[in-house]
This record gives C-alpha cells, sequence and structure tokens, in this order.
C-alpha cells in the first residue's frame, strides 16, 4: 500500500452498521462530514473480523485527487516504513 494514499490512521471507532452490506464491509463512519465505509481487511482476506487490539486501527485511504475515499480497518498497525520501489 503506497503511503501517498493514506490520509490518516485512526484508532478503530464504533461503527454504524450498513444493512445488507457484505460481511467485509463492517459499517461507517463519519469523517470530516463525509460519510465513509470501513471494509475490514482481516475479514476480507482471512473471513474472519479483526480482533480488538490497540494495534487494530483504521487507516483513510483515499485516490489521488480526493474523489474517493474508504476506511480500511486492519490489525497490527504499528508503524510504516517506506520500501524503494525496486524492492516491491
Amino acid at each position: 500500500l503506497e503511503s501517498s494514499v493514506i490520509e490518516e490512521v485512526l484508532p478503530s471507532i464504533p461503527l454504524d452498521p450498513i444493512p445488507d452490506a457484505p460481511s467485509h464491509i463492517v459499517g461507517r463512519f463519519l469523517y470530516r462530514k463525509k460519510e465513509l465505509s470501513v471494509l475490514d481487511f482481516t475479514q476480507f482476506i482471512e473471513k474472519r473480523p479483526s480482533r480488538k487490539l490497540l494495534s487494530t486501527r483504521i487507516l483513510v485511504l483515499r485516490d489521488m485527487n480526493m474523489h474517493f475515499m474508504i476506511g480500511l480497518r486492519a490489525e497490527g498497525v504499528v508503524d510504516f516504513t517506506d520500501i524503494p520501489s525496486e524492492y516491491v
């Protein structure tokens, strides 16, 4: 995940449910007056919900033009490291 698409990293917060959403779309919340849906990365990849840990965070992701934003909930978010593209 390129750091340029990360707008902000938030603690895992209570979310409003979205009726009839797929299991990996776990809810929504207001972020700077915009309603953002939140995808649970652990649920999507491992088919289990993210655990309630201090390191479970919501990454607010955006496209380069700020037209689209989404929340991504993930476990184990404790640090970010820039890796040169030739190593990816």
